[in-house]
């Protein structure tokens, strides 16, 4: 059966569901509207850039990433994310994680 709103087809046994669909949409629209909630993505300026915030999981992510690539050529990403975590993991059971912290905060880089 079409929906009486949008013309799609719909079961009618989800037609119950799928009209309950448009009311919270359009009460949706109504609260944004009255100024009630704010519509998400809109505080940032479209012209500013999103920045990422660094951290030392970053900062050595960046450093190890050619090192690992050197020895893992044709490894895809995914396995790349893999050899870089154990690394990472290495790092923190050795102690190091708060040096890179550190230089993350001072905004060092290797």
């Amino acid at each position: 059966t079409p929906c009486q709103k949008c013309g799609k087809e719909i079961l009618e046994a989800n037609m119950k569901k799928h009209m309950n669909g448009h009311e919270i949409q359009k009460d949706f629209k109504l609260v944004v509207s009255k100024g009630k909630v704010k519509a998400r993505g809109k505080e940032r300026e479209e012209t500013e850039p999103k920045v990422a915030k660094v951290t030392g999981y970053r900062l050595f992510i960046k450093s190890k990433r050619p090192e690992i690539r050197n020895e893992h050529p044709d490894a895809s990403p995914q396995d790349m994310i893999k050899y870089l975590n154990d690394a990472w993991n290495k790092e923190k059971v050795a102690g190091k994680k708060d040096e890179w912290d550190r230089k993350a905060k001072n905004g060092l880089e290797e």
